[in-house]
């Protein structure tokens, strides 16, 4: 390794080590921390739910199969899922105020229910796709396949949390030992939907907050994200997650 590049990284790492001391730290993370533990970057992950939702989903439904073609058409080229969930929901909101509950889509009306039910079915496919875990093909340049997909399922998930442990574990090891009640809780902003951040916190016996309280099924309240003594972390997630759920009524969610 040529002595510079041996520098450039002896200064990274001093510099890693003064955050990790810092008694403030804030982490933002985002889809890349994810993609070890064989969950797919965004657009794999478009790739996947989008499949499973023609080819499966509503292999049968004509109606559904015009509606998920129009709104990728609609999004256009770059699109993601997110942008099709957002654009379906923006379609929802047009039914609900239609004095006919429902929106035209090729010369076709298309019902509220009906659009809801596309939207909860992509929903319940990205969490499924980010539980179990799903890594793509790796395809070569001449189009040959260099490694073929793999797809987790319940009782056979593929999902990895070793890289997230041992983030958490580099977070709270030596450097803070003995200065907990010096230094504020660790702030966590992910976009991740993911639960490997809080799982790697929990096996490492690390308290922390995300908005929620609750026994099985939680519930969400602002309040909630207020540390109370012994809290060591706060976990907000920007883009929501796979084990969130709206309930039929009333402001909580969990």
């Amino acid at each position: 390794m040529p002595a510079r590049t041996i520098l450039e990284s002896v200064e990274i790492a001093e510099q890693f080590e003064k955050h990790l001391s810092s008694p403030k730290q804030t982490w933002l993370l985002g889809a890349g921390v994810s993609f070890p533990a064989n969950i797919p970057l965004m657009f794999a992950l478009t790739e996947r739910v989008m499949d499973l939702a023609r080819c499966k989903i509503f292999s049968d439904d004509e109606v559904a199969q015009k509606v998920l073609d129009f709104i990728v058409t609609d999004c256009g080229d770059g699109s993601h899922i997110e942008h099709h969930l957002t654009h379906l929901g923006d379609l929802i909101s047009i039914a609900e105020r239609s004095h006919t509950r429902g929106i035209e889509i090729h010369g076709e009306r298309v019902d509220k229910e009906k659009l809801i039910t596309i939207h909860k079915q992509l929903v319940e496919q990205i969490a499924s796709t980010v539980r179990w875990g799903f890594r793509p093909a790796r395809i070569d340049q001449d189009g040959s396949c260099i490694e073929p997909e793999c797809v987790g399922k319940p009782g056979e998930s593929i999902v990895k949390i070793t890289d997230h442990l041992s983030f958490v574990r580099a977070i709270y090891g030596p450097g803070r030992a003995g200065l907990e009640f010096l230094r504020a809780p660790v702030e966590f902003f992910t976009t991740n939907y993911d639960t490997l951040l809080e799982d790697a916190l929990a096996l490492s016996g690390i308290e922390f907050v995300d908005g929620f309280t609750g026994g099985g099924v939680g519930f969400w309240h602002m309040s909630h994200y207020e540390p109370s003594a012994g809290v060591r972390a706060v976990v907000s997630k920007l883009h929501g997650s796979i084990d969130w759920y709206k309930p039929q009524s009333g402001d909580a969610s969990g």
